[in-house]
């Protein structure tokens, strides 16, 4: 028994797909060129302060005890 298929199977190389609506008269080109530069600068920016941060120290023997001795009396204020 034969199907009836009548299914197209031509396809085009490629896909032609219809450019995106421009906002308010064209303006859309010279507003993601300004993007693309911000965004190039702030990337860059990025770059050259990455890992120029404030460097973590371990607290001095004083501090730590200090710390320490609020964190046990919280832990025995939590237990009563």
């Amino acid at each position: 028994m034969s199907s009836n298929n009548t299914t197209k199977k031509d396809t085009t190389g490629k896909t032609i797909a219809p450019p995106s609506p421009l906002p308010a008269g064209g303006q859309a080109p010279a507003a993601l060129e300004q993007r693309s530069e911000a965004a190039y600068r702030t990337i860059e920016q990025f770059g050259k302060n990455f890992g120029t941060g404030k460097k973590w120290q371990p607290p001095s023997e004083k501090e730590f005890n200090k710390r320490r001795d609020q964190q046990k009396k919280a832990l025995l204020g939590m237990k009563s």
